[in-house]
């Protein structure tokens, strides 16, 4: 019964916050702008902050790198620490998930250009980001069946691929973007 009532609550919030820009490929030539969501236990993070930040140097793109921390306080000092304005916490969430109004409206109430999710991970709060950035073209690593990405980059074979691999796949295929 209890997964039954927050799905409905989870749809409802899917289709009252999802935004409402038009999405679609742009060149890379035309983004200024770019937020990414990355996984704040992933360990390869720093390697894939700096190849980052440089490729959107050399491409005049302006990033703004959020993470998402699911875990509890107690666990979450035993990962790696990422810095808490720019962190999605549990404590961020409602009871069912979604992103309460008022982190909603700071974080995500702007607009920009490109949104790119690296976190491989297809749980209702990535998701709903997902959904909830404003963005004119998006990215991402899940391929769910109504994913909000224009372009899913998968893994090759069967493993997990870093966050930097991803990250090369989505540049590669940014960089090929002719329109």
């Amino acid at each position: 019964m209890v997964p039954l009532f927050t799905g409905f609550f989870r749809k409802k919030g899917l289709k009252k916050h999802s935004s409402r820009l038009q999405t679609g490929m742009i060149p890379l030539s035309g983004i200024h702008s770019a937020t990414v969501l990355m996984d704040s236990q992933d360990s390869g993070a720093e390697k894939c902050i700096a190849e980052m930040r440089a490729f959107f140097r050399k491409a005049g793109v302006q990033p703004e790198i959020l993470f998402i921390d699911t875990r509890s306080p107690r666990k979450r000092k035993e990962g790696p620490v990422t810095p808490e304005e720019s962190t999605f916490l549990r404590k961020d969430l409602n009871w069912y998930g979604r992103l309460k109004n008022e982190v909603l409206s700071s974080r995500l109430g702007r607009q920009c250009d490109l949104y790119m999710d690296l976190t491989a991970r297809d749980d209702y709060p990535v998701i709903f980001i997902a959904r909830a950035v404003k963005a004119r073209f998006k990215t991402g690593c899940t391929s769910s069946g109504d994913s909000p990405f224009d372009i899913a980059v998968t893994p090759p074979g069967q493993g997990e691929a870093s966050s930097t691999e991803m990250f090369r796949s989505m540049a590669k295929l940014l960089e090929s973007i002719r329109i």
